[in-house]
């Protein structure tokens, strides 16, 4: 389940024209939420590599603060697109 809006994100944008411009913003968003879910699943390989300083755990938190602020910025930063 928490990789199925990456696998539609994109095909909703595939089938549909946007109505708003910054649509970047959200590939942006799901790709940091892909880097999240990576560092999440390799952490303690992120942990050993990175000398026991900050394992994969705490580096998903930022990834998905990332993805957070990509959406964020997304409606901060939306224009309509008029044809």
């Amino acid at each position: 389940m928490q990789f199925f809006p990456c696998l539609v994100l994109p095909l909703t944008f595939w089938l549909f024209a946007p109505k708003y411009s910054g649509t970047w913003y959200w590939f942006a968003a799901a790709g940091w939420y892909l880097l999240a879910k990576v560092l999440e699943y390799a952490d303690a390989t992120v942990y050993a590599a990175g000398q026991h300083i900050m394992a994969g755990h705490a580096l998903k938190h930022l990834a998905a603060a990332g993805a957070c602020y990509a959406i964020l910025r997304a409606f901060q930063t939306r224009q309509p697109i008029v044809d």
